[in-house]
């Protein structure tokens, strides 16, 4: 993962820029079958930041 968190800022590509769908943890079966139809960018699946 460390690998690929530096070549993406290497070659200046940002998660926020090509993810087009984003899906909470709850609704992860929604989230596979948008990225299984294969229709749109990227899925993410997102939690809550934890703010301190």
């Amino acid at each position: 993962m460390r690998e690929l968190l530096e070549n993406l800022d290497r070659w200046g590509v940002h998660p926020e820029c090509v993810v087009t769908d984003r899906y909470p943890l709850t609704d992860v079966e929604t989230a596979y079958k948008t990225a299984d139809q294969g229709k749109g960018g990227k899925v993410a699946i997102v939690t809550e930041e934890v703010t301190a």
